[in-house]
């Protein structure tokens, strides 16, 4: 994608996934070293749903510099962008390269 775009972020499952609360995309710049730099989180509540499949939401100013950037979905409770914590429970990763 270009820098500075608008992108629609989007997670499907195969399987239905038990609402478990908020969800958290969480946003990082990967750096040459491989290490993860924060630029955003959002969550995204699931509301009364008992189960679900689908999460989407457009970010338009997380990727405003070229580069390569990582996004995880996972549940609020297992993760926090911002200090860098993603465990092992996330339900998705997906890195896309920024020009």
């Amino acid at each position: 994608m270009k820098a500075g775009g608008c992108i629609t972020l989007f997670f499907e499952s195969k399987d239905k996934i038990k609402n478990q609360g908020s969800m958290r995309w969480g946003i990082f710049k990967v750096e040459a070293d491989g290490k993860e730099t924060y630029v955003n989180q959002l969550d995204q509540g699931i509301g009364q749903l008992q189960e679900w499949r689908r999460l989407s939401y457009e970010e338009c100013s997380a990727f405003a510099v070229p580069g390569k950037y990582r996004i995880y979905i996972s549940t609020k409770d297992d993760a926090d962008a911002f200090f860098a914590v993603n465990n092992k429970n996330y339900f998705a990763k997906v890195d896309i390269d920024v020009e």
